[in-house]
């Protein structure tokens, strides 16, 4: 039986969690070959679940899937994808986190880096938020 999108960008964000350390194993390229064979929209999907999942292994390789499709453009709900990345980062997070959070929000409402744009303030993420922790 064939593997469903969802589990192939799961395996995917697996593999690249465990080993992202090796130079040999590039996101883009996994994420790439989903893409070739699933459809943006279904890998989008894909990377939404394992955000929304109790699989904390997962999250930052999920994260760094995001912040590769804003790079290059790809649509996707900016509200879920925001919500997603702020529920998912550590409570006391890291410059680096900071960052990447902001850099992924600030692209996607098409704000300026420097804005004052506050995503935990922006009525959609905070809808998207409550749906989150029911």
């Amino acid at each position: 039986m064939a593997e469903d999108a969802e589990t192939a960008v799961r395996r995917a964000l697996l593999l690249f969690a465990r080993c992202r350390e090796d130079n040999d194993i590039e996101l883009d390229d996994l994420l790439a070959g989903l893409i070739d064979e699933y459809g943006w929209p279904p890998v989008n999907e894909g990377i939404f679940r394992a955000l929304e999942s109790n699989e904390s292994e997962l999250w930052g390789a999920a994260v760094s899937a995001i912040w590769s499709a804003v790079l290059d453009r790809r649509t996707m709900d900016s509200d879920r994808a925001i919500a997603l990345i702020y529920h998912r980062l550590d409570p006391v997070p890291s410059d680096l986190d900071d960052n990447l959070a902001w850099g992924i929000a600030s692209r996607l409402k098409g704000v300026g880096y420097l804005s004052d744009y506050d995503p935990l303030s922006d009525p959609g993420v905070v809808a998207q938020l409550a749906k989150l922790s029911r």
